[in-house]
């Protein structure tokens, strides 16, 4: 915690990394109500397991094995909004029209709508420890990778229509190209 020599402003460091700052002169346009205002938006505090960006929009999101999720406006260079979960996030894949965005779990993935102030989750699929999500480019199919098969899966209905095995290894990274 720290005040600046004027007295004018409190600065406060949280345990989650965040700094808030506390103005005790009102200004003409601020409210009467006294709130802290968060100065400066931390970075995960662990690994990143997972980072997309959209296609149509200015947002990227990343995972964390600190638990969270984060999506970012890269125009403006803020944090748009965090969420935190009870368990790490494996990876992660924006819808490319930014609307909503899908998280793979240890024992589940599950798609979120992205809201102003929150992801709301909207469906979940039960596969174990998918470790690679990737929407297609217009947004209508999602390759979830688990150890050395690939599931295809529609994202309008939710169900499965291909499985793609022959992998002699774990599949580390999933591309699609154009064409």
């Amino acid at each position: 915690m720290a005040i600046n020599p004027k007295e004018e402003i409190f600065i406060a460091l949280s345990s989650n990394s965040l700094l808030f700052t506390y103005t005790f002169k009102k200004q003409e346009n601020q409210s009467k109500d006294n709130f802290f205002s968060v100065f400066l938006f931390p970075f995960h505090s662990d690994a990143i397991s997972g980072l997309d960006i959209c296609h149509r929009k200015p947002l990227i999101v990343t995972s964390s094995l600190d638990k969270t999720i984060r999506v970012w406006n890269f125009l403006n260079l803020k944090m748009e909004l965090a969420k935190q979960f009870s368990e790490a996030i494996n990876c992660i894949s924006i819808h490319p029209a930014g609307l909503y965005l899908v998280a793979g779990f240890s024992n589940k993935v599950i798609f979120f709508n992205i809201l102003i102030d929150d992801l709301r989750p909207f469906e979940e699929l039960l596969i174990r420890d998918c470790q690679v999500v990737l929407f297609s480019r217009s947004g209508s199919f999602i390759a979830l990778a688990v150890k050395d098969t690939i599931y295809i899966y529609n994202t309008i209905t939710f169900k499965e229509v291909h499985t793609l095995k022959g992998h002699q290894e774990r599949i580390l990274q999933s591309v699609l190209m154009a064409g």
